[in-house]
């Protein structure tokens, strides 16, 4: 079954300040696109049932994405003369759980996921948490 959609308010962001949860609904332009602010974070079992009905609504399952030729090819396609591959390892969500009470997160907090490959990691921190929450990928064939 779907997880009903959280607790949401309209949200307006002050100049050169970001939302401490931002969504951005399908729009036809990103400059129209509708922000609002998670009022009530998910609990971990709600955001694993989320990333579960995305896998479901978009037809294919990370497990597939993670093994498809587009993830496995760019391990050896680094842009660096002092790294040749880059290895792609995916952290599980009870495993981020744990580094998330160990770092003692806030919604007052900002996350930043350096080499977060397809996001699940800042997704699952911005889901649960309600801070900001960013990734970082540069390798391209990753950023899904």
């Amino acid at each position: 079954t779907k997880v009903p959609p959280p607790e949401t308010k309209p949200f307006t962001p002050p100049p050169q300040a970001a939302p401490a949860v931002a969504l951005s609904s399908p729009s036809p332009s990103p400059a129209k696109a509708t922000i609002t602010r998670i009022t009530k974070p998910f609990t971990l079992d709600g955001f694993e049932h989320l990333w579960r009905n995305a896998e479901v609504d978009m037809n294919i399952s990370t497990e597939s994405i993670e093994s498809g030729q587009l993830v496995r090819e760019s391990n050896n396609s680094m842009l660096s003369t002092d790294q040749t591959r880059a290895q792609y390892g995916r952290i599980l969500s009870r495993g981020l759980e744990k580094i998330i009470q160990v770092l003692k997160l806030a919604p007052s907090d900002i996350f930043l996921d350096i080499g977060h490959g397809i996001g699940n990691a800042p997704l699952q921190v911005a889901f649960t948490i309600g801070c900001q929450s960013r990734g970082i990928e540069i390798v391209e064939e990753r950023c899904v």
